[in-house]
């Protein structure tokens, strides 16, 4: 959904982040660049959606951890290795910073505006969760929804950007280009037929290898974001 738009109407918008396993970085350059160009969008999001790693995402988005996205930026800058290398997962780092920095009742203040997209295990639907008991299960809540779920989108008629670590339909995500091209539908989302989205989809799977650093990952989610205001005025 173009920013102009939102601006322009007023219209209350979400933001929606999806699951993206190892690619996780992708959606912490989004934040950031967000953070650095447009901050007005985070902070006016009247909802803000994630699954899987994305939800962590989406956690440290809604209770304004720039800290966090500013640290993990400047970890990405200068190093293709350290603390975020693809021996060290970066959703352990992710998570294990929400647990030092988020308050006791990060839970309450989640309320309403961090929905969690996950898959019900009693006959296997995707389910929207608001509402948690205590700051360790609204940590915990990360896991599974992205079996039923890749990209949480509970109205197609509400206003939302969309932020997707491989090239697809959405708002911000990786932009490949070839001259024609092939989508398909899979758990809620459309992702490109290409090479270069078989690679990512490997990478999320399992841990990049040191020649495809965490660095480029966060940079290719800032500049796609870079790419997605300019676009959109």
């Amino acid at each position: 959904m173009a920013e102009e738009d939102i601006r322009a109407s007023g219209i209350p918008f979400s933001l929606s982040f999806s699951g993206s396993g190892f690619l996780g970085l992708y959606q912490v350059g989004v934040v950031q660049s967000l953070l650095e160009l447009a901050p007005e969008l985070l902070r006016s999001a009247c909802k803000v959606y994630g699954t899987s790693a994305g939800s962590l995402i989406a956690a440290a988005a809604v209770y304004d951890l720039k800290e966090f996205f500013f640290a993990s930026a400047e970890e990405a800058r200068k190093s293709i290795l350290g603390r975020l290398s693809p021996r060290c997962s970066p959703l352990a780092s992710i998570r294990a910073f929400l647990q030092r920095t988020l308050p006791e009742n990060s839970h309450q203040v989640a309320l309403g505006r961090l929905h969690v997209s996950l898959t019900r295990v009693v006959d296997g639907q995707n389910i929207m969760v608001s509402e948690f008991s205590s700051k360790e299960e609204l940590i915990q809540r990360y896991v599974g929804g992205g079996f039923t779920g890749l990209q949480p989108v509970p109205n197609l008629e509400e206003a939302m950007i969309t932020v997707f670590p491989f090239t697809g339909e959405l708002d911000i995500c990786p932009r490949d280009c070839p001259d024609i091209f092939f989508c398909f539908q899979i758990l809620n989302s459309s992702i490109q037929i290409s090479v270069e989205n078989l690679c990512r989809i490997s990478y999320a799977l399992l841990p990049p290898r040191s020649m495809v650093s965490p660095p480029y990952f966060f940079s290719r989610g800032y500049q796609d974001t870079v790419l997605f205001l300019y676009r959109n005025g």
